[in-house]
Order: C-alpha cells, then structure tokens, then sequence
C-alpha cells in the first residue's frame, strides 16, 4: 500500500498515529461547518439552535477553535509524531497556511452575517 508516495512500511508507528488523529479532526470539521451552514441559513434541525446565542456560540468556536488547533497540531502532534525531513516540514507550512487563509474567509463571512445580523 501506497500513501503520500511511500510504502506504508517507511511510517513509523509514530507518524502513523499522527495521520489517524488527523482524520477525526478533519470530519468533525467538516460536521461542524455544514451545522454552521445550516443554522445560519436558518434550517436548524432543533429549535434551540435558532437562537441568537447558539449563532453567537458558533461565531466564537470558528474565532477561536482553528487558531488552537494550528498551535496544537504544530506543537503537540507534528513535531512530536510528524514525519520528519525538511521537505515534509515545507509541506505542513503550505497545508497550515492554505487552511489559515480558509479560515479567514469562514471567520470574514461571519463577521459579515452576525454585522447584518445586528443591524
């Protein structure tokens, strides 16, 4: 079996634990924004999601919830249990900052909505 280009056997048991955490933060992510979709465009599935203080909850969590993630996966996870080399590093940064600037326009699009919102 194949990933990233090398034979599984070349990960360590280390580096594949890095890869298994990944895939649950990426669903619940995922989950995460299409509830957050959903309830701003006002289908919620329960009535107490209609309300501004959920709204205002899910605006906080994208605030503040990527923003520890990066930290933690940089200094908990990759450079713990990462795979090592400089080109694999050079990969981590791109992925980190391709994520980063989504994030910015997810938390950009929140301002907007909860401004119009308000106003």
């Amino acid at each position: 079996m194949i990933t990233d280009g090398r034979p599984v056997s070349m990960y360590t048991t280390h580096q594949a634990l890095y890869h298994w955490v990944l895939l649950p933060v990426f669903v619940i992510a995922v989950l995460a924004l299409l509830l957050t979709i959903v309830v701003l465009f006002d289908r919620p599935p329960f009535a107490w999601m209609a309300s501004k203080e959920f709204k205002r909850a899910i605006g906080v969590f994208w605030a503040i919830a990527p923003p520890v993630w990066f930290f933690v996966e940089y200094y908990c996870l990759f450079r713990n249990f990462g795979p090592t080399g400089s080109v694999d590093f050079e990969h981590f940064k791109y992925t980190q900052d391709v994520a980063a600037k989504a994030w910015a326009g997810l938390v950009a699009v929140l301002g907007v909505y909860f401004i119009k919102e308000s106003g």
